[in-house]
């Protein structure tokens, strides 16, 4: 197909067809679908940290030797808490297995270890 809109034709093959106008339509809205199968929002969600210190506080005493295992570990815990929500992989619980059992261990502190 060949449009040639200043004068008004379009061509098909051997075909021509002559004197065509066209108006520009103005695109309505579409109404969003209301339902639950509309996507969710998108992008990588954030670590659940709250969750894996609280995790991390009944495992202080019996931490792994490695930052893999121990991420393993706390892996395996996270989803028998939360079967429905997506865990973080294993590579990300491992890069944030210090920081993870550094807010444990201060939650765990004595408030005033003098006394």
């Amino acid at each position: 197909m060949q449009f040639d809109w200043r004068k008004g034709v379009i061509r098909v093959g051997s075909v021509l067809f002559d004197d065509v106008t066209g108006l520009a339509k103005a695109a309505t809205p579409q109404p969003k679908p209301e339902t639950s199968d509309t996507p969710g929002p998108r992008g990588r969600p954030p670590f659940p940290m709250a969750d894996m210190v609280a995790i991390a506080r009944t495992r202080l005493g019996v931490r792994e030797g490695s930052n893999k295992r121990e991420a393993d570990a706390l892996l395996q815990e996270f989803r028998q808490l939360h079967p429905r929500v997506k865990p973080p992989t294993v590579r990300t619980i491992e890069d944030h297995v210090a920081k993870v059992y550094a807010a444990a261990a201060e939650d765990a502190a004595p408030l005033n270890p003098l006394k």
